[in-house]
């Protein structure tokens, strides 16, 4: 599998990496408030540690987990000299589609610096206080 990762510590030049998917490592998640947990319900029990719910259920299936090779780009010290045909046709294919994504993305970027500006605003959040009374 391969994935499109936005390179932002580094210039901000977009990276089409080597990765895949496997089976995440949560076990169990709340009803209520969607808090994910390492163990399952069956070690721990129902209760929630953030909502303190009896709401914890396991998963049936574990979620799927994105993950990444950084450093190591698409065709990195790559020899096309062996690849057939329709392995040459598949990776021009996903080049182009990559490259597409590119141009999407600094069109976008384009759309919002001509249609937007940058404002300055003081946002108060509410907080809540225990104090003696």
């Amino acid at each position: 599998m391969w994935q499109a990762s936005w390179n932002g510590h580094s210039g901000g030049y977009l990276v089409l990496y080597q990765g895949g998917t496997e089976p995440g490592k949560y076990r169990s998640y709340c009803t209520k408030c969607g808090q994910k947990n390492y163990s399952s319900v069956a070690e721990t029990g129902k209760r929630c540690g953030v909502c303190n719910e009896e709401t914890r259920v396991d998963y049936i299936k574990p979620p799927m987990q994105i993950f990444s090779f950084p450093g190591r780009g698409i065709d990195m010290d790559e020899d096309f000299e062996d690849w057939s045909l329709y392995e040459l046709r598949q990776r021009t294919e996903l080049v182009q589609e990559f490259d597409r994504l590119a141009d999407d993305i600094v069109a976008e970027a384009l759309y919002i610096a001509q249609n937007h500006s940058v404002e300055e605003r003081t946002v108060y959040m509410p907080t809540t206080e225990l104090v003696l009374a």
